[in-house]
């Protein structure tokens, strides 16, 4: 069936009004509760799943698959909005940032990285099911690079959300999580072309997979040194002058290009959306005129149509398997939050607050639904490995978000008060 560009218009503006009401409504005292509000903007988008606009403009009911392309570019613009937004508020807390708890984390990633790499052989084999029935040698290794990586994404999005919603934003724990994450996910999504270029050999070569990072790494980095520069011209002359509206243009026309350039070097989306975000963060014009009202939109509009997208996607019309999924997640979990706890653990000998950053490290997200949505469609992973990391990357979020909940009702009535809030957040 032909899709008009009238009725796509309709179609997103239908998702963004149903977003903003799911954001209006669940914000309501009647659903004032310890439920995390990513899951009921999932649960609300799991319900409109089977809905989609027919030409006439009414609901008819089918399954999902006619509006792919609406559903991933609302998608891809719901998350740069997370992103972009998020790094403000990594630049007030830039001086709290603890390069020792840094140190650990992104140490304890490394070590989950090649846990996973080794034993992922095995995990394949417990849970067939995550693979294709039949690969070549370098399909395989290709997808076992995949599901490494699946192991140790984490989400700067996610955490902000629940940072800000916990009130925790600009301490120096949230500050050192998240900075901690954007190294660890642009570092991600530069060793993530490599797949494609191991899937292509019988044998195993070095060298292209070497040129293959070193290549992704220049781009990355050229890219930031002129979206830096951009970024700081600009902030100079916004500085003397007033630039809310002005600014709010530049936010969106640096981060679309940064996007599509990095996407166009073979990169993805989100390895521009990361540093386009990492850049506009660190202006302090930007930081204080224009991007408190992003953050608004974001808030209201983005982060709710974010993940009732999230949600509308989980409905498939293949069958999954839980068991497969369940595997994955236990595997992916136990190794990322023992190697970063362990790690920490080694750093500041204090096991229960090591154990809380290995859970909160563990936390997905939306690049971690990237990398499932990106490597499906490349054919590294199949449907199994694809519902496994999307229900990987949505259920780590609310654990985050009620364990860090627990600590902190805890923290401020214990005896201690908040001296020992500080002293864990």
């Amino acid at each position: 069936m032909y899709i008009s560009n009238f009725e796509s218009i309709i179609y997103c503006s239908l998702i963004l009004i149903l977003s903003f009401f799911s954001f209006i409504l669940f914000n309501k005292k009647l659903f004032n509760t310890k439920i995390p509000k990513i899951i009921l903007y999932i649960i609300f988008g799991i319900f409109l799943g089977p809905y989609s606009l027919n030409i006439e403009g009414w609901f008819e009911l089918h399954r999902v698959g006619g509006r792919i392309g609406e559903v991933y570019a609302l998608s891809n613009v719901a998350l740069g909005f997370l992103i972009v937004t998020s790094f403000s508020n990594i630049r007030s807390a830039e001086k709290q940032v603890d390069l020792k708890s840094l140190a650990s984390y992104m140490t304890g990633t490394f070590a989950a990285l090649l846990l996973a790499l080794s034993t992922s052989h095995i995990v394949l084999r417990i849970a067939p099911g995550l693979t294709f029935p039949s690969q070549t040698v370098g399909e395989e290794r290709a997808t076992i690079l995949v599901l490494a990586l699946a192991v140790i994404v984490t989400s700067v999005p996610f955490l902000t959300k629940i940072f800000i919603d916990l009130k925790m934003i600009g301490t120096t724990f949230s500050s050192t999580v998240l900075v901690s994450a954007c190294l660890l996910d642009i570092l991600i999504w530069a060793v993530f072309p490599i797949s494609d270029v191991l899937r292509t050999q019988s044998q195993f070569d070095l060298l292209p997979v070497l040129t293959s990072l070193v290549m992704t790494l220049t781009a990355a980095g050229a890219l930031f040194l002129v979206t830096f520069s951009l970024v700081k011209l600009y902030d100079r002359w916004a500085q003397q002058h007033e630039s809310g509206q002005i600014g709010i243009a530049f936010i969106i026309a640096v981060s679309l290009a940064a996007a599509l350039t990095s996407a166009s070097l073979g990169a993805g989306l989100l390895l521009g959306m990361l540093i386009a975000g990492l850049c506009l963060g660190r202006a302090k014009s930007i930081a204080e005129r224009s991007m408190p009202f992003l953050a608004k939109l974001a808030q209201w509009v983005f982060i709710p149509a974010y993940f009732i997208l999230v949600g509308r996607g989980l409905v498939f019309d293949n069958a999954i398997s839980i068991y497969d999924i369940a595997v994955f997640l236990l595997w992916s979990s136990a190794l990322k939050i023992a190697s970063v706890t362990i790690a920490h653990v080694l750093m500041s000998k204090n096991a229960r607050q090591s154990f809380l950053n290995g859970v909160v490290f563990n936390t997905r997200g939306g690049p971690g639904l990237v990398l499932a949505t990106v490597a499906y469609s490349m054919n590294l992973i199949n449907v199994n490995a694809f519902s496994a990391f999307v229900v990987a990357s949505i259920l780590t979020a609310p654990v985050t978000e009620l364990v860090l909940r627990y600590r902190t009702d805890h923290a401020k009535t214990s005896t201690v008060g908040d001296a020992a809030l500080e002293g864990t957040l």
